[in-house]
């Protein structure tokens, strides 16, 4: 069963605590890859690029 019973006790998050925890996780990944990159003297990058559905995308 996927659905928690009435007994259960669980905290919901406020869409402010989420959006607070995700802009920190986000800073600290941006602090980490600049770190990173800051080691490395070349980067490649790519992209893919196609049409489906008369719709175009890049991924």
């Amino acid at each position: 069963n996927s659905y928690a019973s009435p007994t259960t006790r669980c905290h919901v998050m406020s869409r402010g605590t989420i959006k607070n925890k995700v802009e920190k996780v986000t800073l600290e990944m941006k602090k980490n890859l600049k770190a990173a990159m800051s080691e490395v003297e070349y980067i490649a990058t790519t992209t893919d690029c196609w049409t489906a559905h008369k719709r175009s995308s890049i991924g």
